[in-house]
């Protein structure tokens, strides 16, 4: 559950320390400045909460690693404990 956290209604600039890590180890190779597959850039998806837009985009990403299908099978995975420590600090 991401019941902890920011609430929705913040406006920090910077998502959570966790959060930040978490998409660095597991994500940014393919969803950061060099590469954006399918048009998502997660390096600079700003914790402001408060726009549609990027609750919407966490929405996804959260979805999408809750059910493990992100990171993709080829790449290495999370320990299921590291997924759900960072996802539940968002509260998209």
């Amino acid at each position: 559950p991401r019941s902890q956290g920011r609430s929705p209604g913040s406006r920090a600039a910077d998502p959570d320390p966790a959060v930040k890590a978490f998409l660095a180890k597991h994500c940014t190779e393919c969803h950061g400045p060099e590469v954006q597959k399918g048009d998502l850039r997660l390096d600079d998806l700003t914790a402001d909460f408060s726009k549609a837009e990027t609750r919407a985009a966490w929405k996804g990403v959260l979805d999408r690693v809750e059910a493990g299908t992100m990171p993709p099978a080829k790449k290495p995975r999370p320990a299921a404990a590291v997924s759900t420590a960072a996802t539940a600090t968002t509260p998209a």
